[in-house]
């Protein structure tokens, strides 16, 4: 098992929800896990959705849009971000997800006590990697990870028609990135009406199909401009009405400019 290096965790969150709760979908910069502590959720990251139980956890890398809905009662989720020492921050979109055996998950919630007994939320501020109070719960990310780095693809929902056609439209949409595309052009292109398609986006995202698509053009862009690319160029060549217009967008969903953001990956190579 390869083993990874956690630096610091910089978020904690305990969850209870009541049936058919939902995160609307987001994006961040933090690497994310996810462990379910009881009850199930339905998980939508990028173009896959997968059911998780009491005892499974995902990992997932910065900037991966998702969002997640309760499925069952009583459910209870453990959410921690953190930053690695061994991987840079901002890049990627993928994600795995896994299940514990039930003394893993025993395991884990030891590991876990200090955070769920004070209900830790960091509100931006780090937790000390020196910190001794949370060096189990920074132990337990690094064990997470390293779980599922080279492990493959996770088991994804397929049997659903809505899942289907999820999965499809955001497949076209990575196919078309670098067009103006619409709801109508995608919705046609699956031979489906463009209301089912909003219907579809609004259960697994809880975002519009137009705001899916954009996020999925940003993560691009960030792509593009840490490899040193124009910001006309970026803006150009995904389709955006003006170099200002990216700007706008780009800043709102990144919380930095594209000139700024640019300017800080290149400070850090």
């Amino acid at each position: 098992m390869e083993q990874i290096s956690i630096e610091r965790l910089t978020k904690f969150y305990y969850y209870k929800f009541e049936q058919g709760y939902s995160f609307e979908g987001h994006t961040h910069s933090a690497w994310e896990i996810n462990l379910i502590l009881c009850g199930t959720m339905s998980i939508t990251y990028g173009g896959s959705v997968v059911t998780l139980s009491e005892g499974d956890f995902f990992v997932g890398e910065p900037w991966g849009f998702h969002a997640n809905r309760a499925i069952g009662k009583d459910t209870q989720m453990a959410v921690i971000h953190f930053e690695r020492c061994d991987a840079p921050t901002g890049v990627g979109n993928g994600f795995s997800a896994r299940s514990l055996t039930q003394d893993e998950f025993s395991i884990a919630r030891l590991m876990l006590g200090e955070l769920l007994r004070r209900r830790y939320d960091g509100n931006g501020e780090p937790i000390g990697s020196d910190d001794e109070k949370y060096t189990n719960a920074r132990k337990l990310c690094e064990v997470l990870v390293s779980r599922v780095m080279g492990a493959g693809e996770p088991e994804l929902e397929n049997s659903s028609p809505r899942v289907r056609i999820y999965r499809e439209a955001v497949q076209y949409m990575e196919q078309n990135i670098r067009e103006k595309l619409t709801i109508e052009d995608i919705s046609r292109a699956l031979h489906i009406s463009p209301a089912l398609l909003k219907n579809v986006f609004h259960e697994y995202t809880g975002a519009g199909v137009m705001s899916f698509f954009t996020v999925m053009k940003i993560r691009l862009a960030r792509k593009m401009l840490e490899r040193g690319e124009s910001i006309s160029i970026v803006s150009d060549t995904l389709g955006f009405s003006s170099q200002c217009y990216f700007s706008t967008v780009f800043g709102k969903i990144v919380g930095l400019t594209p000139k700024i953001y640019q300017k800080c990956h290149s400070s850090k190579q």
